[in-house]
Formats: C-alpha cells, sequence, structure tokens
C-alpha cells in the first residue's frame, strides 16, 4: 500500500458536506492553523494506492460527531523507515468543572474543588465579584511569589494606565514599590 498526504478529489455525486469539508483542508492535505472544524471535516488528508492498482482510495482521518475546535498546530515527522506521521492538534474553549487542573506560569498548580454561581460568590461594596477564589496558604508552601508580585503589578498597571517591566531579575519593581504605589 503507497498511502501519501493530500488533498482527495472530488467526484459530483458526493454529498454537499464533504464538498464543504474539503474546503478546509490545502492541497497538501492539511487544515491552516487556525481554521475551525467540527464534525465530519477533514483533519488529515490522505490518499492510499494499493499496489499494481492504479485505483486511489480516499483514506482521509475525519473528526467524531462529539469532537470540534480550531486548528492550534500541525506537526509533520519522518520515522527511520521512512514512514511519515501527522498530528493535528485541536483547541477549544469549555467551562472548567471540579476537578479540572491548572497550572499558572509560576507553576502555581491547582484543582478547581467547586464552581459557584455569580450570586454565591462574595463581592465588593462597589459589586465586584473575584472570577477565582485561592488558598492563600497555597504561595508560600509552593513559594511562588513571583506570581503574587505579578498579580499586584497588575492591579496597579489597572488602577494607573501606565506601562511596568514585569521582567524578572529586574529590581525595577520590587514588592515594597508595588505596595506603594497601591496605596497612592
Amino acid at each position: 500500500m503507497d498511502e501519501h498526504f493530500g488533498k482527495p478529489s472530488v467526484s459530483d455525486d458526493l454529498r454537499t458536506w464533504y464538498k464543504h469539508s474539503l474546503q478546509k483542508i490545502q492541497q497538501d492535505g492539511f487544515p491552516q492553523i487556525g481554521e475551525w472544524l467540527e464534525k465530519g471535516d477533514i483533519v488529515i488528508g490522505k490518499i492510499t494506492a494499493e499496489k499494481g492498482n492504479a485505483k486511489l482510495v480516499d483514506t482521509s482521518q475525519r473528526l467524531k460527531t462529539h469532537e470540534q475546535g480550531r486548528v492550534d498546530q500541525v506537526l509533520l515527522a519522518t520515522e527511520e523507515d521512512g514512514h511519515h506521521i501527522a498530528k493535528v492538534r485541536l483547541c477549544f474553549a469549555r467551562a472548567p468543572q471540579a476537578g479540572d487542573k491548572f497550572s499558572s506560569m509560576h507553576g502555581q498548580k491547582g484543582v478547581v474543588g467547586a464552581t459557584f454561581k455569580q450570586e454565591d460568590l462574595p463581592f465588593t461594596q462597589q459589586g465586584v465579584v473575584p472570577d477565582i477564589v485561592i488558598n492563600p496558604h497555597a504561595f508560600p508552601s509552593r513559594q511562588t511569589v513571583g506570581q503574587v508580585l505579578e498579580c499586584m503589578l497588575g492591579k496597579v498597571v489597572a488602577l494607573s494606565g501606565t506601562w511596568h517591566n514585569a521582567t524578572p531579575f529586574s529590581n525595577t519593581n520590587t514588592g515594597y514599590s508595588i505596595m506603594e504605589q497601591l496605596h497612592t
């Protein structure tokens, strides 16, 4: 069997959804990064020909009924024996649920313990409701002080409307200077 990636040809007797899914892949058989794919769309276009037989067969990979998402990355590789491998990564947004794991850029890891309706959460006098509630003991135990500094600096930037340097290993925004800016 001879396989190669590519856009399969379409005959007029095929259904319209098949033609629509072919419009989402390029001539190389892969979707463009940023393309939205849903059920039935071709993710990887593949054409197979049996050795000694001139007939080409469409063996493309399609999304299953429950799958959908935006193409985030297309990876191509070749094994030592010359066999080609392709992977397409899809991203999609969904609401967090209890048990989902998250991590910040600073390595502060956590698990969603519960989700609440907005009216069940605490609020300020101005009516501001937090998006997330974190156990304060998590920061010293994981030693992610950088995340606390980044949160405070983000508040300063939001209130003052100014630009600040948040690169690591710089002394321009120490904890004390950020706290002083928050008090003013």
